[in-house]
């Protein structure tokens, strides 16, 4: 295990509070651009997978998550806050809180099940 997937084995407790609100330094929740593996980076390879939840995620939202969690210690509560909170960042770019958060969920899950909410295209009028 490299420095950098140590440093994130977990993640970081969040209050309701900061996912609601966000934090005013958000950049502290994920890693570096340049720390995160290229395939995340450039969606190669096995990130295809994370990367896609993550856009479902963000485009789309989604009800009934499942996290196969790698370690028993962490809960799905406090993953869901972590990346919450991310998500909703405006501090990141998008490709690097996308990217980022695609890595922290292959770190802390196996796999994630979900049902991405439908578009409603008629609330915008299209």
């Amino acid at each position: 295990m490299d420095n950098v997937q140590e440093k994130w084995q977990r993640p970081i407790q969040i209050d309701g509070v900061a996912v609601a609100f966000g934090v005013s330094n958000a950049v502290d929740y994920l890693p570096a651009w340049k720390e995160l593996p290229e395939d995340f980076r450039h969606e190669k390879g096995a990130a295809k997978k994370w990367l896609h939840i993550v856009d479902d995620l963000f485009f789309y939202g989604a009800k009934d998550i499942r996290c196969t969690i790698k370690d028993a210690t962490i809960s799905q509560t406090d993953i869901l806050r972590h990346i919450r909170m991310l998500l909703q960042s405006f501090e990141l770019s998008h490709e690097h809180k996308t990217s980022g958060v695609a890595y922290l969920l292959s770190l802390w899950c196996d796999d994630i099940t979900y049902t991405a909410l439908p578009v409603n295209h008629d609330q915008w009028g299209w």
